[in-house]
């Protein structure tokens, strides 16, 4: 069956599988977070990031725990009759936990946790380090924001920590890049 396709001027990328079957493990132990007015190009560039954490841009926060979940399509319907809705874009979403619990970070996820919007995330890819290519990060670049705050537990056979969502929306997903040397 003929379909109309308004992505005329879009190829399909070839369909690559992973050397010798590797499967990578998920996991994240630490994040660059970046401001709206960030000037970083490459991801994988150490010197960028550096410059960028210097010029007060970019913030590094190491020893927790991220994760992305399953998007979420946005669609609307058709403007062709008897036919299904498009997708349009996609809610995102990822969760942080941070078990570095003191009063510095109090101040630090109180304006996090605000409704703050930042310029990105580079996040690292800790399953990936024992991988044939090497270490792996993702980076989004697109605005995200975060909500969440200080988890008390009522009993000490559980952790104090920081636990927060952050969410964006994009079509496409973040791109993967080398890790950078010594950041993570």
């Amino acid at each position: 069956m003929n379909c109309l396709n308004y992505d005329c001027n879009e190829t399909l990328e070839d369909h690559l599988p992973n050397d010798c079957g590797e499967e990578f493990q998920g996991g994240s132990n630490g994040l660059v977070l970046l401001e709206c007015n960030h000037q970083l190009t490459d991801p994988s560039s150490a010197t960028q990031i550096n410059a960028e954490i210097a010029a007060g841009r970019a913030k590094l926060v190491r020893n927790i725990k991220l994760g992305i979940n399953a998007p979420s399509s946005v669609s609307i319907e058709s403007n062709i009759g008897c036919e299904s809705t498009k997708v349009v874009t996609y809610d995102r979403s990822g969760t942080l936990i941070d078990g570095n619990v003191n009063s510095q970070n109090i101040d630090f996820y109180n304006t996090v946790f605000a409704g703050r919007r930042f310029g990105g995330m580079i996040f690292h890819e800790c399953g990936t380090e024992e991988s044939a290519d090497g270490a792996r990060v993702t980076w989004i670049d697109k605005v995200l924001s975060f909500t969440g705050g200080r988890v008390f537990p009522s009993a000490n056979t559980e952790f104090q920590r920081f636990e927060g969502t952050f969410n964006w929306r994009s079509k496409i997903e973040g791109q993967i890049y080398p890790a950078p040397t010594g950041i993570f």
